[in-house]
């Protein structure tokens, strides 16, 4: 007589897990900068080569910009950087961020680069003093973003200058011309998925 209470074990799926981290960026705040933390430190437990880092974004805070190209630099992994929609302001200096060659741009998608703003009030001295440091932190981030596009360090705020200060909106092929990204298209991630199983 057969034993009711038995029964073939069955394969049951417990979760599938996916091997691969990447990052979106759609503003420069802080709770944008620590997700980006986040998202990096998260990459380097999964064994995967490349961090891409996805940048659709109107721009926001060069303090939140800053920390974001420190944590690029200080990765074990490469990043790549891919501008899809909008990468605008920051956005910009962040695409140029990317490791050698890593460094794309969707055929559809736009850049704008222009001077940092400052947010001085108050008082006359203090404007002064916060003009004066939003002076050189645009020094610092057009000097960094041309040295990613292996151009002279005021490459960039020359070319601003010469169009009277104004914003500049650039295509892709533009982009490449200046060498702010390596490639126009959007790259193929390969994603490794594990399944993991157990049996009841």
């Amino acid at each position: 007589m057969a034993d009711d209470n038995k029964s073939e074990p069955r394969s049951i799926v417990d979760y599938v897990e996916s091997k691969i981290v990447s990052i979106y960026v759609n503003d420069f705040t802080e709770p944008s900068a620590k997700s980006f933390y986040e998202g990096i430190k998260q990459a380097q437990n999964t064994g995967q080569r490349v961090i891409p880092v996805f940048i659709d974004s109107y721009g926001g805070f060069c303090d939140e910009l800053v920390v974001m190209m420190d944590l690029i630099e200080a990765s074990p992994i490469p990043v790549a950087t891919i501008a899809v929609g909008k990468a605008m302001s920051c956005g910009s200096v962040l695409l140029t961020c990317g490791a050698s060659g890593m460094r794309f741009i969707a055929p559809t998608a736009r850049v704008m680069v222009h001077h940092v703003a400052s947010m001085a009030w108050g008082k006359v001295p203090d404007m002064k003093v916060a003009v004066e440091e939003t002076d050189r932190l645009q020094q610092l981030l057009f000097t960094k973003m041309a040295k990613n596009c292996k151009k002279p360090d005021n490459y960039f705020l020359d070319i601003l200058k010469e169009r009277g200060n104004t914003d500049w909106y650039l295509t892709p092929a533009e982009c490449f011309k200046h060498g702010i990204v390596d490639e126009i298209k959007i790259p193929r991630l390969e994603t490794e998925v594990r399944v993991k199983h157990r049996f009841v």
